[in-house]
């Protein structure tokens, strides 16, 4: 790539030799009146013709000095490519070291469930209860299995009194509502049930209380937390650098991205979060994940759906990933044309 990007100006150079040459043979050929054109005295015009040797040595002489200009050009521009690649080469091979340790992938699978979890916890009406309404439902759905006649010997089963002593234990222990565990009937105990699973359904999104919990997590992970940080000097590197071009600096931040599986970039995107209230714009990870276009090949849906494999309301799963790719969790434009 470098290789042709050196030698274009040395071709159009060629290239403006061979038409200049062209034009002054049709020109020697012709009447200079044809052109009612005057042509300069320093092409040697002899009887209307022109010295074609010392107009191409003019010309030739003309075109070395153009050479030697881009040559000149060329060899400083390479020169700070090559000081550009120095430290960069540096700073890659540190990324590729901490992405390569073996603790490195258990730390993110491990944050990453982490990160799901305390989202569906999030969207429950009082996150800080919603375990209590789970272990709830897990109990009542245990009573039901018991095989009897009635619903009477059901709760007189001498072996479901310890998940009686558990309802009510969860009830005042999570100040829960008193009624949820309290029946008499079949009737009241399937009316319970059906609260609770509706309780547990519904949508009622507490960002702060995820955003905090999330930052908690990421930032005080002592394994992924050196890995952020230098993710985040091989951006400000490149983007800040005035030693290559537009397009290199695409290039340099793609071949990062490669290096990088799709629960890393989960850690990353969401990691972004914390950065947004830094004065200075233009050195944050939102903006240099969003110059890069980090997510271009983040495919979030299929990701939040192979991970959220527990979940069975759509609804939850579908607020999760506009969460993450419409402006909530990061600019849009951080995905590029995904």
């Amino acid at each position: 790539m470098k290789f042709r990007k050196s030698i274009t100006p040395l071709l159009i150079a060629l290239l403006l030799f061979i038409l200049i040459f062209l034009v002054l043979t049709r020109l020697n050929n012709n009447p200079t009146a044809f052109t009612k054109l005057s042509i300069i005295n320093a092409f040697n015009i002899k009887d209307n013709k022109i010295d074609l040797i010392n107009a191409i040595i003019a010309i030739g002489t003309m075109i070395s000095a153009i050479g030697l200009c881009c040559f000149s050009y060329l060899t400083y521009k390479n020169q700070k490519s090559q000081e550009f690649e120095t430290l960069y080469c540096v700073l890659l091979n540190e990324h590729n070291k901490l992405l390569s340790q073996n603790d490195f992938p258990i730390e993110v699978v491990k944050m990453k469930d982490s990160i799901i979890k305390t989202y569906r916890k999030s969207v429950f009406k009082d996150p800080e209860k919603y375990d209590a309404y789970l272990e709830i439902e897990e109990l009542l759905n245990e009573i039901k299995k018991v095989e009897s006649n009635s619903f009477e010997e059901i709760f007189n089963h001498e072996n479901l009194q310890s998940k009686k002593k558990d309802l009510s234990r969860h009830a005042t222990n999570n100040l829960l509502e008193n009624d949820l565990t309290h029946f008499n009937n079949l009737e009241e105990y399937n009316k319970k049930l059906e609260f609770i699973r509706d309780e547990i359904n519904k949508i009622n999104f507490n960002q702060a209380y995820f955003e905090n919990k999330i930052k908690n997590i990421i930032d005080k992970n002592h394994i992924t937390r050196p890995y952020l940080i230098i993710l985040f000097r091989i951006l400000k590197y490149i983007f800040i650098s005035n030693k290559i071009s537009t397009l290199e600096k695409r290039e340099y931040s793609g071949l990062v991205r490669s290096l990088i599986n799709e629960d890393t970039l989960f850690i990353i995107l969401l990691n972004s979060k914390g950065w947004e209230i830094n004065k200075n714009n233009n050195q944050t990870y939102p903006f240099l994940l969003k110059k890069s276009e980090f997510f271009e090949h983040f495919n979030v849906p299929d990701f939040i759906q192979n991970n959220f494999t527990n979940e069975s309301n759509n609804n939850i799963k579908k607020e999760f990933i506009d969460y993450l790719t419409q402006g909530q969790a990061i600019d849009k434009a951080a995905f590029g044309k995904n």
